[in-house]
C-alpha cells in the first residue's frame, strides 16, 4: 500500500478544534432537522445499489474479480457529490 503518511501525527489536534467541529456539525444538523424531529434526505440509488453489493460480496468472504474492485471503486468516484457524500 506504499508509505502512507498520517498526518495527526505530525500536526496535533487540540482538543477546541475538535470540540469546535463537533459542535458545528450538530449545529448544521439541528438545523437541517424537520419541527416534527425527524430528518429527510433523498437517497441516491444509482450508486447506493453497487455500495451494497460490493460491501455484500466483501463481508460474505466471496469479494469481487480482479479488476472489478477499481471499476467500482472510480465510479464512486465519479459520483460522489461536491460535498463528499
Amino acid at each position: 500500500m506504499g508509505n502512507l503518511q498520517r498526518p495527526y501525527k505530525e500536526h496535533p489536534i487540540s482538543l477546541v478544534s475538535v470540540k469546535t467541529s463537533v459542535t458545528a456539525a450538530m449545529e448544521a444538523l439541528i438545523a437541517e432537522q424537520d419541527p416534527a424531529g425527524y430528518w429527510r434526505y433523498d437517497l441516491e440509488c444509482y450508486v447506493f445499489v453497487p455500495a451494497f453489493q460490493a460491501m455484500a460480496l466483501y463481508y460474505s468472504g466471496e469479494g469481487l474479480e480482479p479488476g472489478i474492485d477499481t471499476k467500482i471503486g472510480n465510479y464512486f468516484r465519479r459520483n460522489q457529490l461536491s460535498t463528499g457524500g
